[in-house]
């Protein structure tokens, strides 16, 4: 499913995604997005968005290591949280 979905329909279908037990296909979809051309100005910031997604949906599959290296060249507090939270579960 994650591959047919349009750009603009992706974020909000990873959100779901990552949080119900279909993480590697928010995953797949946050991978494709994330290097999908956008205009200049927003590219940074849907780059860094796209990774944290990353980040916590490796994370709730299980896979630490990866999410950790992810999580960790961001440099963001907000998204340590996430993922301290992620881990608690």
């Amino acid at each position: 499913m994650c591959g047919s979905m349009p750009p603009h329909a992706v974020c909000p279908h990873t959100r779901r995604a990552a949080h119900s037990a279909a993480p590697a296909c928010a995953v797949q979809a946050l991978e494709s997005l994330a290097v999908q051309s956008t205009p200049a100005q927003d590219a940074a910031a849907l780059t860094e968005a796209c990774k944290a997604g990353i980040a916590r949906c490796l994370l709730q599959r299980g896979d630490l290591r990866q999410g950790r290296t992810i999580a960790l060249q961001l440099k963001s507090q907000q998204l340590y949280k996430e993922c301290a939270h992620i881990l608690d579960a």
